[in-house]
């Protein structure tokens, strides 16, 4: 018990060190983000001398930039909110029932984790400009359903393989019907898992750049196109107090999930 104990003590230092590193390769970068976000100059520079709130102003006053965030927050929600309805039911399909070809269309449902975006993104131009809905909003909302339902598919498939299928079978023999049993029984067990799936539907929305490159039309701008076409014609400091409000949210995000209990649920 002595050895074992040294022993884990001995591998705890370096495993902490290794941790603290890690951490330190991924903050660092983010924090001379908001460091330069705060610079008074007119170019991309850390701040020199005194600290300026000078381009969240200027942010507050871009309508494009505002104009981008309300429409990537309504693309993200519209699509983790079908992607969740999709990948939930065809979660429920894959792991309740076994049929033949059932393993290929799972192997097809992730097809969007393996192919390139660049690749989907080209073909879903092909495909949505035969329907007049290659720079439509309808047509983005339909694509990152697509990019999303991968996300959901594995991650609400994993809360239903560890659910006891009793619970429902005992609802059904008590006389509720398959919708009852599952939005009273079900869908209650599983809810972290389908939270969790949401919020990984969200972001994967909300931070496409690839794909909405092909079908976002010059009025469906997304935030993350209209920092692509910022940066490709200026080098103003204003780049950075965006990516610093995006930090910040996502800060929020994860707080308020966390609150909910959503991952110590899951995980």
């Amino acid at each position: 018990m002595e050895r074992n104990s040294l022993s884990r003590r001995g591998m705890g230092l370096p495993l902490a060190a290794f941790v603290a590193l890690a951490a330190l390769f991924i903050l660092v970068p983010l924090v001379i983000v908001v460091i330069v976000s705060l610079t008074p100059a007119e170019f991309l520079r850390l701040p020199e001398g005194r600290l300026s709130l000078r381009w969240y102003e200027e942010l507050l006053r871009s309508e494009d930039f505002l104009k981008a965030f309300l429409r990537s927050l309504a693309l993200a929600a519209l699509s983790a909110a079908g992607s969740v309805v999709l990948g939930t039911l065809t979660a429920l399909a894959l792991v309740r029932y076994r049929f033949r070809g059932g393993t290929v269309l799972e192997t097809l449902c992730m097809a969007p984790l393996i192919v390139p975006q660049v690749v989907i993104g080209l073909a879903l131009l092909q495909f949505f400009s035969k329907f007049g809905m290659a720079q439509s909003f309808t047509g983005l909302v339909l694509s990152h359903v697509i990019l999303c339902f991968p996300f959901v598919l594995r991650i609400v498939g994993a809360s239903l393989k560890g659910f006891n299928v009793n619970l429902e079978h005992a609802a059904r023999t008590l006389g509720a019907s398959w919708f009852a049993a599952h939005r009273h029984v079900v869908y209650p067990l599983i809810r972290p898992g389908v939270l969790v799936a949401a919020a990984f539907a969200f972001i994967t929305s909300f931070d496409n750049l690839t794909v909405s490159l092909f079908l976002a039309g010059p009025y469906q701008v997304t935030l993350p196109i209209q920092m692509y076409l910022h940066i490709d014609y200026s080098n103003d400091p204003l780049i950075a107090s965006v990516s610093t409000a995006l930090i910040g949210l996502a800060v929020v995000f994860v707080v308020l999930f966390e609150k909910l209990g959503g991952l110590r649920k899951v995980f």
